[in-house]
């Protein structure tokens, strides 16, 4: 068999499991299989230059669709690039095909350009891997087919899988024509509890009179059947901003629970469902920790999350059908649900009084005011550091289909890759919210916007350095000149040329007008200071402090 009828048979089947976007960046080593993806008529590409931003926008196109996205590059430092996006992808449960050209066995360990050991390189980054060999007439078809296949099945279940392809020269070939298969789809488990676990779930509630429903981060539209229980039980829920609840405002809902939890005036629950990953915010697991309510840890993923080692009871379940299976789940005193409702109020008025306060435009000014901008239709994509934590206190939309981040592990490279790659798949309006140091970590992906059709807003907020150590305690502690050299790595650059060089439209200002594009990308660039950001947030904590301490909503 031939380079070009193995690669064929090893991207077809690829595709008749379900795959359909290809990722490509320029490659020698990689001939057979850049062009085996080309020349299929059910193959969706992309090239771009970087393969650590190519790594990013697939990460992006597996996380909007459900679906592997699939990786094809040479050899070398090529595949060494796409670590840091199969990290992400790998705590994150994100499916990707890392599709690695490779050279023959015999040209390994003994000098040959661009050869290094590739074998295992992900290590306990990937789901499976396995090492092609190069084609031979022995090995049949249905080898490529069934490894493929398998591939596909590992990835489905959660996380980056390496097929590593051996090809020797000559890597071009004329053939251009080979059948295509028929569609094979792979179908997940549904992860149903057992009727022992949900007895145990049942008597847990009918013990408990104070009750707490906390969603970490989950897949999207995967809520509906927790805010149903929620409803039936009477409990307030407190939703992470990934866990896509805020998309379905429901009156249990507690919006500012990530102050009201500071205050010892917070009331203390009896029992808690805790559904999905983890939280954005640092302070919930350490208050729930706090609290000493029993926890019940619902979850389709099978990783340990229990960072504080309070050991909760965990189910691994899909939330969905574990609420559903509730069969005798029922309310409790609605003087509960009431509590949290009026602490919400309070907190809400609060913040409210302090935005009213004169005062220079700050980020959670900026979140505030996209509350109210955002296109219906849009979707979000929130750079980590401070976009993502001034959004959870401050970002909620009337209607947004779903948020996006990259919470894996939490890094700040490849944001605007990742947001490209979901807005390829969406094909819907969308934003993305980015700091200073996340767009000038990933400015080769601007490239990637250039041919975006629908509306695509980069918000870029520009306080010229890491704005999130400011936050910390080191702020107050270290010497100045050290903290901006060496933490906040303090600069003077500005977004405007390099959008000009990237072809993309640009605006600035220090203050929103303008803001979303009719087509097409804009990148929008809003200028802050991070000592303003700052004392902006320790006032609002301040007045929603001294606001609960004042009255009485409860106690421990």
């Amino acid at each position: 068999m031939k380079n070009s009828a193995w690669a064929h048979s090893l991207i077809d089947q690829l595709i008749q499991q379900g795959v359909t976007r290809f990722c490509i960046a320029p490659g020698s080593r990689s001939t057979p299989l850049a062009m085996a993806a080309a020349r299929h008529t059910k193959a969706n590409l992309t090239v771009h230059f970087d393969e650590r931003s190519l790594g990013f926008f697939a990460l992006g196109c597996a996380m909007a669709s459900g679906a592997p996205a699939a990786l094809i590059v040479t050899s070398g430092t090529a595949v060494g690039n796409l670590l840091p996006a199969v990290m992400e992808a790998a705590h994150s449960n994100i499916p990707l095909l890392l599709l690695t050209a490779d050279r023959p066995s015999e040209l390994r360990d003994c000098g040959a350009n661009q050869a290094t050991d590739q074998i295992k390189i992900f290590q306990n980054f990937v789901a499976w891997q396995t090492d092609l060999p190069c084609p031979d007439a022995a090995l049949s078809e249905n080898f490529v087919r069934s490894q493929a296949a398998y591939a596909v099945a590992h990835s489905m279940q959660g996380g980056p899988v390496q097929i590593n392809c051996q090809f020797r020269e000559p890597l071009f070939e004329r053939e251009t024509s080979f059948p295509e298969g028929l569609p094979q789809p792979f179908f997940l488990p549904e992860l149903t509890p057992s009727t022992e676990l949900l007895a145990y779930a049942e008597e847990l509630l009918s013990k408990t009179k104070r009750g707490l429903i906390v969603i970490g981060r989950l897949a999207k539209n995967r809520t509906d059947e927790i805010l149903n229980l929620a409803k039936r039980l009477g409990w307030p829920v407190f939703a992470d901003l990934l866990s896509q609840a805020r998309c379905q405002r429901t009156p249990e809902q507690i919006l500012h629970f990530d102050y009201a939890i500071r205050s010892e005036a917070a009331p203390a629950p009896d029992s808690i469902l805790y559904f999905g990953g983890r939280f954005t915010s640092k302070e919930l697991p350490v208050w729930m920790q706090k609290t000493g309510a029993a926890v019940l840890h619902i979850d389709s993923g099978k990783e340990r999350i229990d960072p504080l080692h309070t050991r909760p009871v965990r189910i691994q379940a899909d939330p969905s059908l574990f609420c559903l299976s509730l069969k005798g789940a029922s309310s409790t005193e609605s003087s509960w649900l009431k509590e949290w409702q009026r602490i919400d109020d309070l907190l809400q008025d609060s913040i409210d009084a302090t935005f009213k306060e004169e005062h220079p435009f700050t980020e959670p000014d900026l979140m505030r005011q996209l509350s109210c901008r955002l296109p219906e239709n849009a979707s979000v994509f929130l750079a980590n550091s401070m976009p993502i934590r001034n959004a959870e206190r401050f970002l909620f939309p009337k209607a947004v289909k779903t948020f996006y981040a990259n919470r894996g592990l939490s890094g700040i490279d490849g944001q605007i890759a990742t947001a490209a790659g979901i807005a390829t798949t969406l094909k819907t309006p969308m934003a993305a919210i980015l700091g200073d140091l996340s767009c000038l970590h990933d400015l080769t992906s601007l490239a990637l916007l250039k041919d975006l059709e629908a509306p695509f807003l980069l918000l870029v907020s520009n306080n010229f350095g890491g704005g999130i150590f400011s936050e910390l305690p080191l702020a107050t502690h270290c010497e100045p000149e050290h903290f901006e050299k060496i933490f906040a790595a303090s600069h003077t650059m500005r977004f405007e040329e390099a959008a000009k060089m990237f072809g993309i439209p640009y605006k600035a200002a220090t203050h929103l007008e303008g803001l979303f594009p009719d087509k097409g990308p804009l990148l929008f660039e809003i200028f802050t200071s991070r000592k303003e950001n700052a004392c902006f947030q320790k006032q609002i904590l301040g007045e929603c402090s001294l606001n609960l301490s004042s009255c009485q909503v409860g106690g421990r």
